[in-house]
């Protein structure tokens, strides 16, 4: 199968240029082409357009079980005015919610842009076993009580005290859609 990378990401382009900033991504690998973004100002899928598979409005039971297993670090996208920003952050993810607790450039970000992103990957010796991609919805979430247990249970996961990173504020992530692949 050939395709036409320039033709694909003309297509997705035009229409994101409505949106402030929705992420896109493109990937070609072993002819398989995957484009993407975020939700629109009702939340429904703007588009999904896959060759190949790999592309779900929810993650499937073996996704979740893989970024629930291990300690990964995830990296967030952000975006405000146009310019892009992408931190690592320890996450906790359960049914469908990913939950992180953040503070700075990364939480200003999403109070201006609540459209995010999250990708996971597990290496061997620096060879991709699996990676997840996740398009959602953040929410600020500012109550204490909620941010204790949250932390605690995200601290608990990477081996930090329970009380490490205090200053920081929950997140929420409501997931759209995923992207996944398997090595």
């Amino acid at each position: 199968m050939k395709i036409d990378l320039e033709f694909a990401i003309n297509f997705v382009l035009t229409p994101v240029r409505q949106y402030n900033c929705a992420f896109v991504f493109a990937r070609v690998a072993r002819q398989r082409l995957c484009l993407g973004y975020g939700h629109g100002p009702a939340r429904e899928p703007l588009l999904a357009v896959l060759v190949g598979h790999g592309i779900v409005s929810t993650v499937p039971p073996e996704v979740a079980d893989r970024l629930e297993s291990e300690p990964l670090m995830a990296h967030l996208g952000t975006c405000v005015e146009g310019r892009p920003h992408v931190a690592p952050v320890w996450y906790r993810y359960e049914d469908d919610i990913v939950e992180l607790v953040t503070t700075g450039r990364k939480l200003e970000n999403i109070r201006t842009n609540p459209r995010v992103s999250l990708s996971v990957q597990a290496d061997d010796e620096g060879r991709t076993r699996w990676m997840v991609t996740l398009l959602g919805t953040a929410t600020i979430i500012e109550d204490d009580a909620e941010t204790v247990a949250a932390r605690r249970q995200i601290n608990e996961k990477y081996s930090a005290r329970p009380d490490a990173y205090d200053e920081n504020t929950l997140v929420r992530v409501e997931v759209g859609s995923a992207t996944y692949e398997t090595y």
